[in-house]
């Protein structure tokens, strides 16, 4: 069996199913909750602002957005 040349990430909501992403550039998603559905959006379309200072000896890398909305 191959083996493919780069690990997608998953979207995980506790308690939820596992979502594999194809798309590995830094974006974030609409999770439609009656349709268990995720839709893409650039994550240049957020603005997050008063994140709580990170750990001491840790550093923000990214932050993932997941907006969740209902039919």
């Amino acid at each position: 069996m191959s083996r493919p040349k780069a690990c997608t990430p998953r979207s995980r909501r506790p308690g939820y199913r596992s979502y594999f992403d194809t798309n590995t550039g830094h974006h974030h998603h609409f999770f439609v909750e009656t349709d268990n559905e995720l839709h893409d959006f650039p994550s240049e379309d957020v603005t997050v602002a008063g994140l709580p200072a990170p750990p001491k000896g840790t550093k923000v890398s990214r932050v993932d957005v997941i907006v969740r909305v209902r039919r």
